[in-house]
């Protein structure tokens, strides 16, 4: 889980536990923590792009499909999966 603020462009970031991008899957869920003007709006989370040392989320309104792109606190909820070779 993280805890934390999005950054300007909505996104979240994580440490990649493998260390590698090579059969890595990644799921997430967002659970909204605190937002800002967040009653009677839905918010979704995407696993937005990774790299060998960090995953990225990026969060996204469900109810009119714009990105967030202001500091909000959110929990993310992940798991990351790797294929065994």
């Amino acid at each position: 889980m993280i805890n934390t603020a999005t950054d300007r462009e909505g996104m979240v970031t994580a440490d990649n536990p493998f260390r590698t991008t090579d059969g890595v899957f990644v799921l997430c869920q967002l659970c909204p923590n605190g937002m800002a003007n967040a009653s009677g709006k839905l918010f979704e989370a995407f696993f937005w792009d990774m790299t060998d040392s960090r995953l990225r989320f990026r969060i996204r309104r469900a109810d009119n499909h714009e990105w967030v792109n202001d500091l909000q606190p959110v929990r993310v909820y992940w798991a990351a999966f790797k294929q065994q070779s």
